[in-house]
């Protein structure tokens, strides 16, 4: 990763010498911050996603599954995105 993403709040650059507690220069450049938009839809989005996984974690199938088989079922669902899932 050659940069971190901004954080949601503004904040001021800095910059570290060596002789000041590190061996190496460092340097964070000055963020503006995110945007009221930004901050919103960070907002809608978990909240989205905090309702998806009640509805998951919460739903009757898995009053149907004992065991290993409630193991096997999560795993496919945690894994479903990975290419070397197979049935």
């Amino acid at each position: 990763m050659t940069s971190t993403p901004s954080p949601p709040e503004a904040i001021d650059g800095w910059t570290d010498k060596p002789g000041e507690g590190y061996w190496r220069d460092r340097h964070h450049d000055p963020s503006p911050g995110w945007s009221d938009d930004d901050k919103q839809r960070e907002t809608e989005l978990r909240e989205r996603t905090l309702d998806l996984a009640t509805q998951v974690h919460g739903h009757p199938h898995w009053d149907t599954l004992r065991g290993a088989d409630l193991v096997k079922a999560r795993m496919k669902i945690k894994h479903m995105d990975d290419e070397s899932v197979g049935d």
